[in-house]
């Protein structure tokens, strides 16, 4: 997933004219979001420490960030899209 990120999709959104900050685990893009604000969040579910999942709740929590869209994708379709959706954005 790391790659289709970077390979294809950030050029994609670069190319529009969106500012782009790239975060290698959950620890990373916590920091990063303390000084940057982002009208959309594109995480991928597995990274690391926390999971994308985490990080989700996370930023749903922080009253700065309460209106950025958050879009979460997955590589594997071992989850069931429908409860992990629910969970993650229920109450939003």
């Amino acid at each position: 997933m790391r790659n289709f990120f970077r390979q294809l999709v950030i050029p994609v959104l670069e190319s529009m004219g969106f500012i782009i900050r790239v975060a290698e685990d959950g620890e990373q893009a916590k920091d990063i979001l303390a000084t940057f604000t982002p009208g959309f969040l594109l995480t991928d579910i597995e990274i690391p420490n926390p999971n994308g999942h985490e990080l989700t709740k996370w930023v749903k929590e922080q009253p700065r960030l309460h209106q950025t869209i958050i879009v979460a994708l997955m590589g594997k379709q071992e989850f069931d899209i429908h409860a992990v959706g629910h969970e993650m954005f229920s109450g939003v």
